[in-house]
């Protein structure tokens, strides 16, 4: 795959919600290569480095208008819990936290992280 092909699929998975990029902790988990649950356990176990600010759960209706707007979250629909999104400081954290860098090269990394940053993506 090659950098511009990698960084639209990224692009995609930024949303601007409560007025902050994020992504959600289901495409990050598929970007680092672990399942959902293990994303979750993991910010658990480390929760003292996800502050408020790296982090929040979505409401009901975020999470409905998210699954309306979005086919790959479609898995969401019918789930009982509600979806956590990163901000920009959580993503960075996360890679330190589930030490799974090889998985995402620097330079994707370096794009996922320029990407929620920068970009002025869709708002949900």
């Amino acid at each position: 795959m090659n950098e511009l092909t990698v960084q639209t699929e990224i692009e995609k998975k930024i949303f601007t919600i409560r007025g902050v990029q994020v992504m959600v902790d289901r495409d990050l988990a598929e970007m680092y290569g672990v399942e959902p649950k293990r994303l979750g356990e993991q910010v658990k176990r480390n929760i003292e480095r996800f502050p408020k600010e790296f982090r929040f759960q979505l409401n009901e209706q975020e999470k409905n208008e998210l699954v309306a707007n979005c086919d790959h979250l479609q898995v969401l629909k019918h789930s009982s819990t509600l979806p956590f999104a990163f901000t920009e400081q959580g993503v960075s954290m996360l890679s330190a936290v589930l030490r799974q860098i090889h998985i995402l090269t620097y330079s994707v990394l370096g794009r996922l992280i320029q990407c929620v940053n920068t970009l002025t993506c869709k708002g949900v």
